[in-house]
């Protein structure tokens, strides 16, 4: 209630009522309107904000991750760029150290098994000239023997250490070098015929042919009917090697592309290798971005599969 009194002496009575919010809401809406428009949006600012730094600071974490998964498979990818918060430039720091010395320790002792295996050669230069003094012509023959078997595992373990080291691309032509290939090594009984039109890559000459070579003797060693698929894969090209023959039990496929194991036991016994041809080849593929997949075919056979990347996907 208010009474003001006016200037001819009279009274002004004004009786008035204060309305919640001067909407007429109850008590009850006009406080949750408030939590809403005050709290909750606040709320939710706030939270918008922290998602943001949250993410911002957990990159450098996440390319981390990602390098140390990568780190198996190529060494010499490029080093971590060291941002972010004090600690994850340290932990990109110490990442980036713990990689040079894996680097360092490869490359040593790559080194060092190559100046071995380099060496050897001497004296098994010095073994065939002794052995051509040998008066018993088969002696002679078990000697030259043992003497070459060992001159070509030397050059496989070359090879295998050689096949590591980043090659220098260019663009290639991929059915030619598969043609000259298998022009090399067909035979009346193996004519090594090439399907697939062909595609250019980026990739080194010496390198391919030699991964691809090394997939022939393979299959011309352990089966019959060899011959070579060019395969368009959503991005990536394939090299198939397909054969005919027994080969590899399914609890070997994992570990066959290790160095120095064989699976002659269930393919031929009697015309082995030194179990580092596939091996040689995956690291090539590996070196070129690529991979390479064996599976055993239906019908008896092996398919190996060198996959590269696409035009588009080569690395340089």
């Amino acid at each position: 209630m208010l009474a003001v009194q006016v200037a001819d002496g009279r009274w002004l009575e004004i009786d008035g009522e204060e309305m919640q919010g001067w909407n007429g809401e109850s008590t009850w809406v006009l406080l949750a309107d408030y939590l809403v428009r005050v709290y909750a949006l606040r709320l939710l600012a706030v939270l918008g904000i922290c998602l943001i730094a949250a993410r911002l600071c957990l990159r450098p974490l996440r390319r981390l991750a990602s390098a140390a998964k990568a780190l198996g498979g190529d060494l010499e990818q490029p080093p971590l760029a060291e941002e972010g918060p004090r600690e994850v430039r340290e932990a990109s720091r110490a990442f980036n150290s713990m990689q040079q010395r894996l680097q360092a320790m490869v490359r040593e002792q790559g080194h060092f098994l190559a100046a071995v295996s380099h060496d050897l050669r001497t004296p098994l230069t010095r073994l065939r000239l002794r052995i051509e003094k040998v008066t018993d012509s088969q002696q002679r023959q078990h000697l030259g023997r043992n003497v070459r078997d060992m001159d070509r595992m030397i050059g496989q373990v070359l090879d295998y250490l050689h096949s590591a080291e980043p090659p220098v691309l260019q663009p290639l032509a991929v059915r030619p070098l598969l043609e000259r290939v298998c022009a090399e090594l067909a035979s009346s009984a193996e004519p090594l015929p090439v399907q697939g039109s062909d595609v250019q890559v980026l990739g080194n000459e010496v390198l391919l042919q030699r991964a691809v070579q090394n997939l022939l003797v393979n299959a011309l060693r352990y089966g019959r009917e060899v011959r070579i698929e060019l395969r368009r894969e959503s991005a990536e090209l394939g090299i198939a090697v397909l054969d005919r023959g027994p080969g590899i039990p399914a609890a070997q496929l994992p570990r066959i592309e290790e160095p120095f194991v064989r699976g002659d036991a269930s393919r031929n016994p009697a015309q082995g290798g030194y179990g580092l041809g596939l091996s040689i080849a995956s690291r090539i593929a590996a070196t070129h971005g690529g991979y390479l997949r064996l599976q055993n075919r239906e019908g008896g056979g092996l398919a190996a599969v060198l996959c590269l990347p696409g035009p588009a996907q080569s690395r340089r």
